[in-house]
Parts: C-alpha cells; structure tokens; sequence
C-alpha cells in the first residue's frame, strides 16, 4: 500500500500485482485533521493515527503495510563524487563527508543515498538524503498509531517520480520536469535517464486561492476549492471568482518559471526541458496547465497516475474528491517493495 500523508490531505492506495502487472484494488481520500502537523512536523501522531486508520477502514484495504513519504521540503539533499568504493565502506565514508554539508547535527538525522552511476575514472556520482529523525519519528509514530507498519520511507518528489516513469517508460529518454502543487507548498523534479537530476521547493500553494475565494464569496474552503477545481465544461463561474483564480495562477505559474530558471544555470548545459508534468491537489484548479505552459513556454499536462496499470471495476473513480494527480504520490510508494533498492553494479 502507498499511504500520502499530506497537510491538508491523506490519500492511500493498494495494488495487487500479478505476472500480468499491477492493479489497483483500493484507494481513498480524506481530510487531514487540523492541529497535526506544525510545518512538516508532526505534533500530534495520535489524532492523526486515527484518521489514517480511518481512512484505512473506508477505503477498504487488505493489508496493513504502507510505504510513506517525507516531505521534500523536510530534506536536505546533495551530489557528491566519492572514490569508488565497496557499498558498506562507502555508507561509512558518506556519513563521514556529510558532517561537512548538512546544517544539523549528524547524530540527529536519518541519511541514506543512491549511486546514481560513474562520473570519469573511478569516481561515483551519489546522491544523499538527509532528514531530521523527529520528523521521520512522526511519520512512523502516526502509521504505528494506526496499526500499520511500515515497510519503505522515500520522498514525495521520488514517489512521483516512480508513478510518471512506471507509467509512460518513453519518460526516461526525455527530460521532464515534474511539478507537485500542494496546498502550502509546492515541488519541482526534473528527471532524464531515470534519475532526478535537479529538485526544488516552492512556498507557495493553492490553499491561499481557496482561501481568497472562501474569503471574498463568503464559501467554505470545500466549496471554494470545488469552485476552483470545476471543469471548463461545466457552468462557467462569476468575474469575481475567476479574477481571483487567474491572479493566484498568474503568481503560481511565475514562481514555477523562476524555479525552472534556477536549473538551467545550475545544469550549465543549454539542453531544454521536454515536458512539465502538474501533480497534487493543485493540478485540477482550472486553467492551472494552461498558465504553465504560457508562463514558461514549455509544454504541460496532468498526470496520469493510473497509466500502465489495471483498475479494479471495483474501484470507483468518478468522486470529485478524487482527482487523479492528487495519487500519483500515492501510487508510486505503492509501487515500491522492501528489497527493490537497485545498487549500482560498480567494481571498487
């Protein structure tokens, strides 16, 4: 199971898999309860155990073992070039280089990497990860509270990456910029080959849009955020309410732009951008693809979370509480396994 705990929303998803491939068998939607979370800290792991064991009952599921994800925004991430090495001699001289660059303290943080592959000679290009243990320990105190187990700890922005590449294979000789719209903040991951070659935070979301509709046409923030996300095909919405949406858009679209900026200099390499790729509950805002693509001049779609996997016909897709790119997350960590951890086949 894939279990996406965000702040304003816990999604989960179940597959089941056969030689044919992956189905899924189960999925459900739910209101994080306020008070939870303080950033991407979780401050009450109990009341949010209880909505995750919730959810679980609605939804259906069988089993009882989650991957979960950490926040991107909670994480601290870098590119080193380590001597070529056996793997456990080069965890022990990874943790050591890395009292060198992460801002906390070492014995404090949960760290792990990924051997991304060879530069020149016999050095690795490696990826790291480091995050706080309190906020790991939240995560797994909440799953825990709710009597599941968990199995696989990624990052959201890894997750995704999972679902996109598991669904369109042609992704990993194309670079795409995968973008998560969450309602606080959102995400950019640019990946090619397979492998995520850039990432970075937004701080902004679409809860300030729901907030501002709510605010102005006197609406719930559910109300406001169905308003929001109505279809173009449907009845067509007042001045007010869509000059509030484009305004909010028009700021999205510019930071999205700006975040993209940042990685043609850091990549120094003059090579374009194939596809933006909208994700979370922030894709379905009307218009949102569409901004996107005029803002940054690049070609933007949503996700298609369920591609290259089977539906179970009892699984019901059509509640407006469940827009597909709000699972892709979702899906991805239901897409990993304990032991699929690839390790780079490298001689030392």
């Amino acid at each position: 199971m894939g279990l996406d705990i965000g702040v304003s929303t816990l999604k989960v998803v179940e597959l089941d898999y056969t030689p044919a491939g992956a189905t899924l068998v189960a999925l459900g939607v739910s209101a994080t309860p306020e008070g939870v979370f303080e950033g991407s800290l979780v401050v009450d792991p109990k009341k949010l155990g209880r909505a995750i064991a919730e959810l679980l009952e609605s939804s259906g599921v069988s089993g009882r073992k989650v991957s979960v994800a950490i926040p991107g925004s909670s994480t601290f991430s870098k590119r080193l070039k380590m001597p070529s090495m056996p793997f456990r001699e080069l965890s022990a001289a990874i943790r050591a280089e890395a009292i060198n660059f992460i801002p906390d303290d070492v014995a404090a943080v949960n760290l792990d990497f990924h051997v991304i592959g060879k530069t020149g000679g016999k050095e690795l290009e490696v990826l790291v990860i480091a995050v706080k243990e309190e906020v790991v320990e939240g995560f797994l105190t909440a799953t825990r509270e709710a009597g599941s187990s968990v199995e696989v700890v990624d990052v959201d922005c890894f997750a995704l990456q999972n679902c996109f590449e598991a669904g369109d294979p042609s992704a990993l000789h194309r670079t795409v910029g995968l973008i998560d719209v969450g309602s606080t903040v959102s995400s950019i991951n640019i990946c090619r080959g397979g492998n995520s070659i850039f990432s970075g935070d937004i701080s902004i979301g679409v809860g300030r849009l729901f907030e501002d509709l709510a605010r102005e046409l006197a609406l719930s923030w559910l109300q406001a955020r169905d308003l929001a996300c109505r279809n173009v095909s449907e009845e067509p919405i007042d001045s007010l309410a869509q000059s509030i949406i484009e305004r909010n858009l028009e700021t999205l679209a510019l930071e999205c732009s700006r975040q993209l900026s940042f990685y043609w200099k850091a990549a120094g390499t003059g090579e374009s951008i194939d596809q933006l790729v909208l994700s979370g509950g922030g894709a379905c805002v009307r218009g949102m693809s569409e901004k996107v693509t005029r803002r940054t001049g690049i070609d933007t779609v949503l996700l298609d979370p369920f591609r290259g996997i089977g539906v179970s016909p009892q699984v019901d897709r059509s509640s407006g509480a469940l827009e597909p790119p709000m699972l892709g997350v979702a899906i991805g960590l239901a897409l990993r396994e304990r032991e699929d951890r690839t390790q780079f086949d490298y001689e030392a």
